[in-house]
């Protein structure tokens, strides 16, 4: 019961804040709980704290290559 009651953790690496919002707001709407960041960076600070069940990665963000 206890896994019904979880919120998926997702973690959302975006730099287009209109795409990250509408994402988010998507979501958001379907009970996830998401930690949105604009930058690789800012991905691999919140990963090396957090776990997260899912990660949507864009692929071209301003300090490289999300592949």
């Amino acid at each position: 019961m206890a896994d019904r009651m979880h919120k998926a953790q997702v973690l959302l690496v975006e730099d287009d804040g209109e795409v990250a919002e509408s994402v988010k707001d998507g979501l958001d709407a379907r009970r996830y709980e998401v930690t949105h960041v604009g930058s690789l960076t800012g991905a691999l600070e919140v990963i090396a704290s957090n776990q997260y069940d899912a990660l949507i990665l864009d692929l071209n963000l301003p300090d490289g290559s999300g592949i």
